[in-house]
């Protein structure tokens, strides 16, 4: 099953960093990441965005740790997300429209950074923009 959300509140955050990149000369292309989290946290991303744990009023607890910076991680392809989708409730990955702007070579370089393999470290949570949840 596959379940579309289209929430104002994120759209808005997400064409609003992407029209300061794109203010800022930076590349505002477009590419589709999977993020795979706890079945409870599913609803509370789709409707109110993606946070940055550990930063901000507000912020959430870094679950999983931060090995490759502070920020939302995510990756181009489904496999690492689903092993990070808990299994009470259900199992789903979040599939997110990503901004990834000026790209670093390390952590906490420019506004978003590889990780390891398909995976993508992204600054800002308004980056992303939580289109589809992905339910298996």
């Amino acid at each position: 099953q596959v379940d579309v959300y289209e929430s104002e509140t994120t759209r808005q955050r997400y064409a609003a960093a992407r029209e300061s990149l794109a203010f800022d000369g930076i590349d505002t292309t477009e590419s589709w990441v999977f993020h795979g989290t706890a079945h409870e946290n599913v609803p509370k991303i789709m409707c109110a965005g993606f946070r940055v744990g550990g930063v901000g009023e507000g912020g959430v607890a870094i679950k999983h740790g931060a090995t490759f910076g502070t920020g939302v991680y995510a990756a181009t392809g489904p496999a690492t997300p689903i092993a990070y989708s808990a299994c009470t409730g259900g199992r789903a990955v979040i599939l997110a429209r990503a901004l990834r702007g000026c790209v670093g070579a390390r952590p906490g370089d420019g506004n978003s950074w590889p990780a390891r393999r398909d995976w993508w470290v992204f600054a800002d949570s308004a980056q992303l923009l939580p289109v589809y949840v992905v339910h298996f």
